[in-house]
């Protein structure tokens, strides 16, 4: 599990790298293979697009107090790989269980998620072929109390 924290700048680029909604296909991450990016799947949004989750995310912000700082953090991005002795009639009920977990222990529960998508098409092989990287949920949520 990894988790990243991005300020309000960086929020708009990871929610259009995680929809996989950049119109140039440039994603920060070489190991993108697009021609797999339609095996993705959103298991929550709180919109229609990155700018319409975005848009959600700032109505939340409103309802909050909040720190008058440059560096506050806007949100925060939970990666959880699948392990590797995941059958695979499992993965979807893993993924499920993550997002449910995630949401029950946040404060504000899922009114502050602001996408759960599951990426499939990201591809790291070893020297010898071999697939070393792992299907993984993103889990984007306001750090709102």
């Amino acid at each position: 599990m990894e988790i990243k924290k991005f300020q309000a700048a960086e929020v708009l680029p990871i929610l259009r790298h995680n929809m996989r909604s950049q119109p140039d296909h440039r994603y920060g991450n070489e190991s993108i293979d697009i021609s797999l990016s339609h095996n993705n799947e959103i298991l929550f949004s709180q919109g229609n697009s990155p700018e319409e989750i975005n848009t959600h995310r700032k109505t939340l912000e409103k309802e909050v107090f909040c720190y008058n700082r440059k560096n506050i953090v806007k949100a925060v991005s939970v990666v959880i790989q699948l392990p590797d002795d995941c059958p695979p009639d499992q993965e979807e009920i893993f993924y499920r269980e993550c997002y449910n977990f995630w949401r029950d222990k946040l404060p504000m529960g899922e009114r502050c998620i602001l996408l759960a998508a599951v990426h499939k098409d990201e591809i790291v092989t070893d020297p010898a072929g071999n697939r070393i990287s792992h299907n993984h949920l993103h889990i984007t949520f306001s750090p709102c109390v």
